[in-house]
């Protein structure tokens, strides 16, 4: 045999091969790493949990973390995490805590979740004094909650119930895996009732694990994150308890979905930020507030197994674009400068 013959007869039985080969998977883009601007010192046997912050006049900003264990609120300084105080935690100061977990500020109020203690408990943040607390009786298993404000003393207020529901016991408790609560506060005296409870475990919209909770009044969007290990998704509800039929983030977390935050921008533009929980492969993701589509996702060598995070528009000193608190681990909290992220994400500047 000729040796072009041999060679026809060899692409003939290579090619058809050569073309069945699947095309090379696509490399997935890099995922940027962030240092935080600063990490507070450790405090171990506290278990902190959540974080939010408080500005007390125009140069003085503080990071509040609740602490499950220490059954208080520690008080940070939100330009370097300095550890400046705490409320709570000490006999005899007048403010007692049963496992506070979720926090949010308002105005110069703290609403603080007790997890153990099944209410909710507002504290004066100038004088450090409780006004009293709202719940008991209605909360079976708190764990988050967000704060709308409607005017001096005048808030709507929506707490995750993680209970058990095969635990039930009668009279205990209302059914619904969020809250609402309508609460005034005038001139010290605390008064609150249960305006709705929505969320129950089945069907469409249904919620499971629930504890981190965020909400959006221009687009009338509540985002309340299911943990639950076959759904770890952001189940979004519109302001009155409804199920809109849409999720967040459905199929992406490779851990649990946990802390929640929103980043607001002008013209109802913005961003939400969520932890993405993991030992080994903790990240942030980042969603478009408008179409709740992922625009990035990040990590930091300074952050793992994250709960609560908080991010404040108004910057300080240190944050004049805005910042971003997070837990990390139990143990401390870090800070994100917000020019960081925008940065890594390639994100419009501004916002």
């Amino acid at each position: 045999m000729s040796l072009r013959p041999l060679v026809i007869a060899l692409l003939t039985t290579l090619l058809p091969a050569c073309a069945a080969r699947p095309p090379a998977a696509p490399v997935a883009p890099a995922v940027p790493t962030i240092a935080a601007a600063w990490v507070a010192e450790h405090m171990p046997g506290e278990e902190i949990d959540s974080v939010a912050a408080w500005r007390a006049d125009a140069g003085s900003v503080l990071v509040l973390a609740t602490a499950k264990v220490g059954q208080r609120v520690v008080l940070l300084d939100a330009d370097d995490g300095r550890r400046i105080g705490e409320i709570g935690g000490a006999p005899g100061d007048g403010v007692h805590f049963g496992a506070p977990n979720g926090i949010a500020v308002a105005g110069d109020l703290a609403f603080v979740v007790e997890r153990d203690g099944r209410r909710v408990q507002v504290l004066d943040l100038r004088s450090r004094v409780s006004l009293g607390a709202f719940g008991e009786g209605v909360l079976r298993r708190p764990f988050g909650l967000w704060v709308l404000a409607h005017g001096p003393g005048h808030f709507q207020v929506y707490v995750t119930d993680s209970y058990d529901a095969s635990a039930r016991v009668a009279g205990e408790g209302v059914e619904g895996r969020v809250k609402r609560f309508a609460v005034r506060i005038a001139r010290g005296v605390l008064d609150a009732e249960l305006e709705t409870a929505f969320g129950g475990t089945e069907g469409e919209g249904g919620l499971h694990w629930v504890e981190s909770i965020w909400g959006d009044p221009v687009h009338n969007r509540l985002l309340v994150a299911d943990e639950h290990p076959e759904y770890r998704d952001i189940k979004v509800y519109d302001l009155g308890g409804r199920y809109t039929g849409q999720t967040l983030g459905q199929g992406l977390f490779v851990g649990e979905p946990e802390g929640i935050a929103l980043v607001e921008c002008a013209g109802g533009s913005g961003y939400w930020l969520v932890s993405d929980q993991h030992r080994e492969r903790q990240s942030f993701r980042v969603f478009d507030r408008r179409t709740l589509g992922e625009v990035g996702i990040f990590r930091s060598d300074d952050a793992r197994m994250v709960d609560g995070i908080w991010f404040q528009r108004e910057g300080t000193g240190q944050f004049p674009e805005g910042v971003m608190y997070s837990q990390h681990d139990d143990l401390s909290v870090v800070a994100f400068d917000w020019r960081s992220i925008r940065e890594a994400l390639h994100l419009p500047d501004g916002c």
